[in-house]
């Protein structure tokens, strides 16, 4: 085997911002077939499938604690004054990104759900409630279940993961095992008390949020494994755990090691596949990263479109194949929208002047 070829068989455990986007490809997919399909309507392969999907939050986490370590990494802070107002900023502009996106989408969305389609306030929010105060927690992202839109719960824990970033870089950084290991006691023991008084499973969610964190600071190592072993055999890993975490997570094999408590672990054999298969096949690449650009977008906006406003029309098709591709192909329209309304009403060049502040 000459060198080019040895070369062609070295995988890159680097996730680049296209695996990514990818992986967010794959993870609004399996939402979106999540949302849709919740009984047995359709048949029990269709309603496993569904199940399954719900692992698209977890995908999510995943990439983002990736990323933000990748890019808090690099700024090597000090744990001087210096270094903490850089960290506090890295943080704050993160928030003003997060809070750009979704304030165009409520400003929006809400305003048409209320006095176009009549979902008042008070049924998400509730009767007899302080309906300003709701609103305000709802504007904030911390509404959660009780948002107007109900799959808006994950800004809230997005909201705290990014706040407990530092602490989870810090203790990665430091101790990874032990830090791992303590967040698989809290998957396991944390349903028993409310972390932060959340009411988001926010100790089910810290470990595939910290598990992206780890796989980033691991990197390094994991390259030079891949030099040693054949890519081949990774691949087949990645298969195999794939398919063995989706058994056990479907079938409670290990007593209280079921459903989400699983997903972190698939989520990296996810991972795995993109890297040693889906990154290097052309098409599906392309596909993938596309949905994956409109993510966030599609996360904000598809609950209205299939269940509030137009739940009649995506029924209406038969085969669940063309009601989830019909549902996708109407919210990439309208995150395709979405993106040239900000762009021509200057809302990204906004965005770029309040992050660009934070560097002076």
């Amino acid at each position: 085997m000459n060198a080019i070829q040895k070369t062609n068989l070295v995988i890159n455990f680097s996730l680049s911002p296209q695996d990514s986007l990818m992986l967010k490809g794959i993870a609004i997919c399996a939402m979106l077939w999540h949302h849709l399909f919740t009984t047995a309507e359709y048949g029990n392969f269709v309603l496993f499938l569904g199940g399954l999907g719900k692992v698209c939050v977890a995908i999510f986490l995943f990439a983002s604690g990736y990323g933000l370590y990748v890019q808090y990494n690099k700024l090597n802070l000090s744990p001087t004054k210096e270094g903490v107002k850089v960290g506090v900023i890295f943080l704050v502009k993160r928030f003003v990104k997060f809070y750009v996106n979704y304030w165009v989408v409520f400003i929006i969305f809400v305003p048409i759900g209320v006095f176009v389609f009549g979902r008042t306030l008070n049924q998400p929010y509730g009767e007899s409630v302080n309906l300003f105060k709701h609103f305000i927690f709802d504007v904030l992202g911390v509404q959660g279940f009780h948002s107007y839109n109900i799959t808006w719960w994950f800004n809230k824990l997005i909201i705290l993961l990014y706040l407990l970033f530092p602490l989870l870089f810090f203790l990665i950084k430091r101790l990874p095992w032990m830090t791992l290991l303590g967040l698989l006691v809290v998957l396991r023991f944390g349903n028993h008390f409310d972390l932060l008084n959340a009411n988001i499973e926010l100790s089910v969610w810290l470990f595939p949020f910290a598990l992206g964190m780890f796989w980033a600071s691991k990197t390094d190592i994991l390259n030079v494994l891949s030099q040693k072993l054949n890519k081949y055999l990774f691949l087949s890993i990645s298969v195999v755990f794939l398919l063995g975490f989706v058994w056990i997570r479907t079938h409670n094999i290990i007593p209280h090691w079921s459903a989400t408590r699983i997903d972190g672990f698939l989520t990296l054999s996810i991972a795995l596949f993109v890297i040693t298969y889906i990154r290097n096949t052309k098409y599906l690449n392309m596909i993938l990263t596309y949905f994956g650009k409109h993510s966030i977008n599609i996360y904000m906006v598809h609950t209205f479109i299939f269940y509030y406003w137009f739940k009649g029309f995506i029924s209406s098709f038969q085969h669940p194949v063309v009601q989830f591709l019909v549902l996708l192909f109407v919210c990439l329209i309208i995150s395709t929208t979405l993106e040239f309304v900000k762009t021509k009403c200057g809302i990204y060049k906004l965005q770029n002047q309040l992050i660009s502040r934070f560097n002076q």
